[in-house]
């Protein structure tokens, strides 16, 4: 386990962590590593390639309200190479993911805000010298707020939503996709990923002042094959998806959270996974996890060796609150976990599985 550093910094730092060999080996080895300044700065998904990696996150600049994108490039070693903010004439831009098509290139996308032209996405380029390669905006992308990116129909497509609506466009044609949104609701995503070319997204539906857990399937043609609001009644006040993945046989877990009253009074944060066959839209049931505490979900990865979820926890006290990776067997069956973090609050983002079976984990924290 990480050593917990004791530092008296308020503000917030993007870190990440790596650990090399495999999480269910005996001694894996864990590297944390954290960057920034005196800002708010939230670290969002790392991009590994053959000769380092690229952490992707956000600031506020110093003295400002005006908040960017930042890069930050980590050698083989893990030191820190080179940190770019995302350049432009912008009043607001948040990263929000990133992918690698090609060898040591990373491709951002963010969220921003100009004078010109609202809120839209765009998708700027760096390699891994720190070379600024350009920008794109894709088409048709006024007041679209960008989530994540997909490979779906044999091209790249960004998932979001425009107003109400859950969106996708595709990046080389521009052509849209709607669903839900149905009138008085406002459905949001968090998620998404392909499976047997169809597109599942995950999020929550907002209608009549409730907040719920919203998962949806949809063919290439844009009908839908499935479609869940509040697919289980154990979250009481609010609850949304925050992330899937594809396991064995078209097994697709989701990993959401919610809040539930205490009969001692008070609430509590917490998490739980829902399980369903995207290849037959059948809900397969729900696996619960702890029933008090301040612990909700973050992110969620298959891998050979069985699944992996990442959480924030209250569990270990030392360490305020902190990172907690569990991994299950392909199964489901529990194999172990373990907590990182230091003294103060630390809040992991996403976590990325490479080729070589290593786990790399985005996040923030206020005790760097």
């Amino acid at each position: 386990m990480i050593q917990p550093q004791v530092t008296t910094n308020v503000s917030r730092t993007l870190w990440m962590c790596a650990m090399w060999t495999c999480l269910w080996g005996v001694h894996a080895q864990v590297e944390f590593r954290a960057v920034g300044g005196q800002g708010e700065e939230f670290g969002e998904v790392v991009v590994p390639h053959g000769s380092g990696a690229f952490l992707l996150g956000s600031t506020q600049l110093p003295n400002t309200q005006d908040v960017r994108g930042y890069v930050v490039h980590y050698d083989q070693n893990l030191d820190v190479d080179w940190t770019a903010l995302t350049p432009g004439d912008v009043m607001f831009e948040m990263a929000m993911d990133g992918w690698s098509d090609e060898p040591g290139v990373v491709d951002v996308l963010t969220w921003r805000l100009t004078t010109a032209d609202g809120y839209h996405a765009a998708i700027h380029s760096f390699d891994s010298t720190g070379v600024w390669r350009g920008i794109t905006v894709p088409p048709l992308t006024q007041g679209f707020r960008p989530t994540c990116s997909v490979e779906w129909l044999g091209e790249r497509w960004v998932v979001g939503a425009i107003g109400n609506r859950p969106t996708a466009i595709s990046l080389e044609t521009g052509e849209l996709k709607h669903w839900g949104g149905e009138n008085g609701v406002n459905d949001e995503i968090r998620d998404a990923m392909v499976v047997n070319n169809l597109l599942v997204s995950v999020g929550s539906r907002t209608e009549a002042g409730q907040t719920r857990t919203a998962i949806w399937g949809m063919y290439p043609l844009g009908q839908m094959a499935f479609e869940f609001h509040q697919p289980d009644t154990v979250p009481q006040t609010w609850s949304q998806a925050e992330a899937l993945a594809l396991g064995l046989n078209g097994n697709v877990r989701v990993l959401q959270s919610y809040e539930r009253n205490l009969p001692s009074g008070g609430g509590a944060l917490l998490h739980s996974l829902i399980s369903l066959n995207a290849l037959t839209g059948n809900l397969n049931g729900f696996l619960y996890g702890p029933t008090a505490g301040e612990r909700p979900g973050r992110d969620l990865a298959f891998t050979e060796g069985g699944w992996l979820k990442l959480t924030q926890t209250d569990v270990v006290t030392a360490l305020d609150q902190s990172m907690l990776l569990t991994h299950y067997t392909p199964g489901g069956g529990y194999v172990g976990q373990g907590a990182w973090g230091t003294l103060f609050e630390d809040d992991p983002s996403r976590l990325t599985v490479d080729s070589l079976g290593q786990i790399w984990v985005a996040g923030s924290t206020r005790g760097a």
